[in-house]
């Protein structure tokens, strides 16, 4: 699975933000800036690329979701 986090060193689980920025055809220092000023909305963009990354769609989630309520 694509998830674009750091796999070792320092950083190891947080988001490798050049990495995630290259994916999404954005500049780096956007995301960076957005990561700081709007945080939620960094978050939503994040797991949307990572859903996207992984061909997961509505569909899937929807799947997953009414899966876990049963």
């Amino acid at each position: 699975m694509k998830d674009f986090k750091w796999k070792t060193g320092k950083n190891k689980g947080a988001i490798n933000i050049a990495e995630l920025a290259k994916h999404a055809g954005i500049a780096e220092g956007t995301l960076r800036a957005r990561s700081t000023r709007r945080p939620k909305e960094f978050e939503l963009f994040y797991m949307g690329i990572v859903c996207k990354a992984n061909n997961i769609d509505i569909n899937d989630l929807t799947y997953m979701f009414n899966k876990l309520k049963k």
